[in-house]
């Protein structure tokens, strides 16, 4: 298994930059994909090219509008475990689509080795309390999204129209990681988690021409109510943003302020 760390410096000139931010995680699966064997990982540059950050964007500046006072690069390991949550998910959406047999096999064993791998990408948090917190968190997410997709299989085969909401889900765990490693308060806590999973309910129906209430009932049955903002219908800038109103005032916080598309924030874009 590749080492944490990749080759070169971690260090970021400015921390609450999300495309530096984005570029440390992107190095960071290339070098935990670096030695892992190819025929568990053959897909993976496909799942990884070209795809943003936001996750782990989210969960690292978030992670510094608490009171531990992180350095950034101590919340990278978490930022990339749910970066490789959401890439297993993707393989375990491919998996549940395969028509052949030896795709979806391919797929399975590629989602079960992601799946490991962000467990152990995730280990490298040195605080145990807030390590076991984590795991927890993380654990919750990934048996949530699991339920969801036996859910599809035997109650929706082949609807196309009606996928998994993966983005919500990891979002909201990115949320909850970022205020655990954070140290923020619950309401911070919860601002973090509720707002990372309305961005991901955004990216989600940002192809439906509105949420309807087929949709909804997706919604609600992937976010956990904890975590969920109050109306899902009617989402937008100003309601993202109202959802970060418990957290103290400091530039981390000014970065998750999201601009009227819903899905950029601040200097880096989420799309």
């Amino acid at each position: 298994m590749g080492s944490d760390t990749p080759v070169g410096s971690t260090i970021l000139s400015d921390p609450l930059d999300p495309d530096a931010i984005g570029e440390a995680i992107e190095a960071r699966l290339r070098s935990r994909l670096s030695s892992a064997p190819e025929t568990l990982t053959a897909d993976v540059p496909v799942m990884l090219s070209g795809r943003p950050r936001v996750r782990g964007q989210w969960l690292v500046i978030g992670a510094q509008t608490g009171a531990a006072e992180r350095d950034t690069v101590d919340v990278l390991p978490a930022a990339t475990s749910v970066e490789l949550l959401h890439t297993q998910a993707l393989a375990n959406a491919r998996a549940t689509d395969a028509t052949e047999c030896d795709i979806r096999d391919a797929a399975l064993l590629t989602s079960d080795y992601l799946h490991s791998l962000a467990y152990a990408t995730l280990g490298a948090v040195d605080d145990v309390s807030v390590l076991e917190a984590c795991f927890d968190s993380l654990s919750s997410a990934s048996q949530r999204l699991a339920s969801l997709w036996t859910n599809v299989e035997e109650t929706r085969p082949g609807d196309s129209d009606d996928p998994v909401p993966i983005g919500p889900v990891v979002m909201g765990a990115a949320g909850d990681l970022a205020g655990l490693l954070g140290d923020n308060d619950p309401d911070g806590r919860a601002a973090l988690r509720k707002a990372g999973a309305a961005l991901g309910i955004v990216r989600w129906t940002a192809d439906r021409s509105s949420l309807d209430a087929g949709s909804a009932a997706v919604i609600a049955e992937a976010v956990p109510v904890e975590w969920s903002p109050a109306d899902v219908q009617s989402l937008g800038a100003d309601g993202i943003n109202a959802l970060l109103e418990p957290l103290a005032e400091n530039p981390a916080t000014e970065t998750l302020v999201v601009s009227q598309s819903g899905l950029e924030f601040a200097s880096g874009t989420l799309n």
